[in-house]
């Protein structure tokens, strides 16, 4: 379990960085932090990878890494 409980979601928008490629599929990156619920656990940070359907923003996949 990799944030059970998760009460808060920030994105870093300083970090954020979408490119779209000529073959309709945008590619979407950066970091953000998740705070649990309870509020006695330390944040976790974490960096996001998203590849989108430009033409329709339909997310084609997602993966993050702690």
């Amino acid at each position: 379990r990799r944030c059970p409980h998760v009460g808060r979601i920030a994105f870093n928008s300083d970090t954020r960085s979408l490119v779209q490629d000529s073959a309709g599929t945008a590619k979407l990156e950066g970091q953000g932090t998740a705070q649990p619920q309870l509020g006695n656990e330390l944040s976790s940070h974490f960096t996001y990878q998203c590849a989108l359907d430009a033409r329709t923003g339909r997310v084609l996949a997602l993966r993050l890494v702690d």
